[in-house]
């Protein structure tokens, strides 16, 4: 049982895709960049002057830039809405009294061969049918869907 992926069995949800891993690395070196150069190369005359006005600038652009790392965490590793394979919709009987006999009345996902709920789309890169799927951006290395998109 792997530790991190986009199955089911997996404990924690990290996609494990190299090119989304590389972009999720960059980004964190932009923010670090970001940081050093706002606080140790454009806020550094202001910390001689002896007012506490680079002392606050800097804190408070750590913060966001801490805010914005957790952020980024969040999103990488929420699941998106990522539909069990092995959901059925709610009122199945219901809709095995209306279907045509042998006919399934409800949507299933081709390529996973699951119950595919509405608003749902199949993410090739993850592998999973997320609900509300938005897009699967690189820079966060997941899909944004239901699960996760307030982290986004």
């Amino acid at each position: 049982m792997a530790v991190c992926g986009t199955k089911e069995s997996d404990s924690n949800w990290l996609n494990t895709e190299c090119c989304g891993l590389v972009c999720a690395c960059v980004t964190y070196a932009l923010l670090l960049f970001a940081e050093y150069a706002m606080v140790f190369v454009i806020l550094d005359p202001w910390f001689v002057d002896g007012s506490n006005s680079g002392y606050i600038h800097s804190s408070i652009f750590s913060v966001i830039v801490v805010l914005a790392i957790v952020s980024h965490l969040k999103a990488m590793t929420t699941d998106p809405g990522a539909v069990p394979r092995d959901a059925m919709p709610i009122n199945l009987s219901e809709v095995q009294k209306t279907g045509v006999k042998g006919k399934k009345n409800f949507r299933m996902c081709l390529k996973c061969d699951s119950f595919k709920p509405g608003r749902t789309h199949h993410c090739s890169i993850c592998r999973r049918c997320v609900v509300k799927m938005d897009h699967h951006c690189p820079w966060v290395n997941n899909c944004v869907g239901l699960g996760n998109h307030k982290f986004f």
